[in-house]
């Protein structure tokens, strides 16, 4: 598992090189498959994500399902999509592969950070496309699991990240101002409402529910039960 501190490795968009068709190195199927018997999937990374097509097609392929293995350290699966995306970021099927392994993994958050990389890398509709395709992919089972274990706080989180790939995604903004409401954030909860308020799927829910906040702000101003303000929330004072 990734300790706790683990930071995914980022590529600035503004300032990465990426090698054109043309200028990159004459990589043969030999040498890729040499690399493959040394057992260093970063070398094979960094030469098949410089081969021509024909040849970064089968090899990557071959990444792919290494990179989702378990049988491959994370460390080491990590460093394969970090190797080919220096090279070939434009190609989604690593760096997508590398989504899977985290949520296998349960790093649903550290996942979403990956696709929010592989998005800053991409400018076409179908890659933005397919990167928000396997965002609502793993967004079920990372929430269920979340849920499970009663971690509302862990589901925030995730949904603030996923508002960073689709912030017009009001779906998960309304999940995530109810999760807000539960744990007493109604500063938070107002502010992601105020996206929807006069949408037409979501305008009435979203009204709703800043009434609700209203009535939960009222009834702690004028409780016998004495409350205090934490950041956001209002917590009961034990004396």
């Amino acid at each position: 598992m990734l300790a706790p501190d683990t930071q995914l490795p980022r590529q600035s968009a503004q300032t990465r090189s990426v090698a054109t068709d043309e200028s990159k190195p004459g990589i043969s199927e030999a040498s890729i498959a040499a690399a493959f018997k040394t057992g260093d999937l970063v070398l094979v990374a960094t030469l098949c994500s410089r081969a021509e097509a024909r040849l970064q097609h089968g090899c990557g392929q071959a990444l792919v399902d290494a990179v989702k293995s378990r049988n491959t350290p994370l460390s080491t699966s990590l460093a394969v999509v970090d190797a080919w995306l220096g090279e070939s970021p434009e190609e989604l099927m690593v760096g997508l592969a590398g989504v899977v392994r985290l949520v296998i993994e349960g790093l649903f958050i550290e996942a979403v950070d990956l696709l929010i990389r592989l998005q800053d890398f991409h400018e076409s509709a179908d890659g933005k496309a397919r990167i928000a395709s396997k965002a609502r992919e793993l967004i079920g089972p990372a929430v269920l699991r979340l849920t499970l274990q009663q971690d509302l706080d862990g589901v925030a989180r995730l949904l603030q990240r996923l508002l960073v790939l689709e912030p017009d995604n009001l779906e998960w903004r309304f999940d995530l101002a109810n999760i807000q409401v539960e744990t007493g954030d109604y500063a938070g909860a107002s502010e992601n409402l105020a996206f929807m308020l006069y949408d037409a799927e979501y305008g009435d829910k979203a009204r709703e529910l800043s009434e609700e906040i209203s009535e939960r702000l009222r009834l702690a101003n004028y409780s016998e039960v004495p409350l205090e303000r934490v950041a956001n929330q209002f917590m009961v004072s034990v004396m």
